[in-house]
């Protein structure tokens, strides 16, 4: 299911994309992402996303967002809840600015998500800035209650890029890879705060590695 720029909802009207029964609805999708978006106003939730991924594929998240405005802009409105991601060749859920003008999202909330055993990170936020003087792309990034657990790129979770968050009551567990990892970290951020998590046993092979960074 994929979104290009021009097709955004509001805080007010968002889209959204659920299942419609008792039971979460399954979308299976080996070669691309499950859900892709280039803008804000969406909603995401009640659902099991499985990648079928069998090695690291560039690009190829479970939930993708990603924004590429020229004008610093910011989309707004994101809502990732009660969904079980799977199996993808990167991260679960990647929310990325791919311009250095620190377009990005805000107003972001992701809840009771288990991303785990995916080739990438459970979940992840990042940027493209190389410094800071301009200021960061996403703003107001909530994570809670979520289990980021034996994903194979060394970590659970990684919040970059962002002013203004909170990760709590998260769960990274038996996170494996190459070149270091941590449970739970963040770096190139501003004002983010983390509690009540849990990190154990993450394993590296080298470099860094850790509970929390």
């Amino acid at each position: 299911i994929a979104f290009d720029a021009s097709v955004a909802g509001t805080p007010n009207n968002p889209i959204v994309i659920c299942s419609s029964g008792r039971e979460r609805a399954v979308i299976v999708s080996p070669e691309h992402p499950a859900i892709f978006a280039a803008a804000g106003g969406i909603e995401i939730r009640d659902l099991v996303l499985k990648g079928g991924a069998t090695k690291k594929v560039e690009k190829h998240d479970g939930i993708a967002l990603f924004a590429s405005g020229a004008n610093g802009e910011k989309y707004r409105h994101v809502r990732i809840e009660n969904v079980d991601i799977s199996g993808f060749g990167d991260s679960g859920i990647a929310i990325g600015s791919l311009n250095a003008t620190r377009t990005g999202f805000e107003d972001v909330r992701i809840a009771r998500v288990s991303a785990h055993e995916n080739f990438g990170e459970g979940i992840t936020t990042w940027d493209d800035a190389g410094d800071r003087e301009h200021g960061y792309a996403h703003k107001n990034v909530y994570v809670g209650d979520c289990d980021v657990s034996g994903n194979l790129a060394g970590s659970g979770l990684v919040i970059s890029g962002v002013d203004g968050g909170l990760v709590e009551y998260c769960r990274a567990s038996g996170n494996t890879g190459p070149h270091g990892g941590v449970g739970l970290w963040a770096y190139t951020t501003r004002n983010v705060k983390f509690q009540s998590c849990i990190a154990e046993r993450t394993h590296s092979d080298g470099g860094d590695g850790g509970g929390f960074d």
